[in-house]
């Protein structure tokens, strides 16, 4: 069981999205989990939110031979988005199992999502620039003048590719 979700049944549709280089945290997977040869992966998987909804999402973590599955997160809920709202930040105070996704202390944009709220969730803007589902209680929401909001959704901008 992870933080947010607990997997129910088997992942499927795995898929290789980086290895090598292209795994960017390499030296701190070494460091946290140890030496291997890690990849990322994806995998469609159900799972069960704290609410107990059962749900069909999109699952992304790293492996390496020997040491396993580490720092799954659950991507995107399948099915439609909700309208994107006003946008909000978060301040993340714990990073417990996931030490590369997030840093504590740190401000991170939150995207709308009622659909995940209403299962304690925050789809959060993580290190690796994509948006992933997080327990709510890893973060605190905080709300910025209007002028510092603009300029942190100017860097936002900056760090997401178009």
């Amino acid at each position: 069981m992870y933080d947010a979700f607990e997997i129910v049944g088997e992942i499927t549709e795995i898929e290789t999205i980086a290895s090598g280089p292209g795994v960017r945290v390499i030296p701190y997977l070494r460091k946290t989990y140890g030496r291997g040869r890690w990849r990322k992966l994806k995998g469609t998987a159900l799972v069960r939110v704290p609410s107990g909804s059962v749900r069909t999402v999109e699952l992304h973590w790293y492996e390496a031979h020997g040491i396993g599955k580490k720092e799954m997160e659950n991507q995107a809920l399948r099915g439609r988005r909700m309208r994107q709202r006003k946008q909000q930040f978060a301040l993340c105070l714990d990073n417990t199992d996931y030490e590369v996704s997030l840093i504590p202390g740190k401000i991170y944009l939150i995207l709308p999502d009622a659909r995940a709220a209403d299962d304690g969730l925050v789809r959060v803007v993580d290190e690796s620039g994509e948006d992933y589902l997080y327990h709510s209680h890893l973060f605190v929401l905080v709300s910025f003048p209007e002028p510092i909001e603009a300029k942190l959704l100017a860097i936002e901008a900056l760090r997401r590719p178009a």
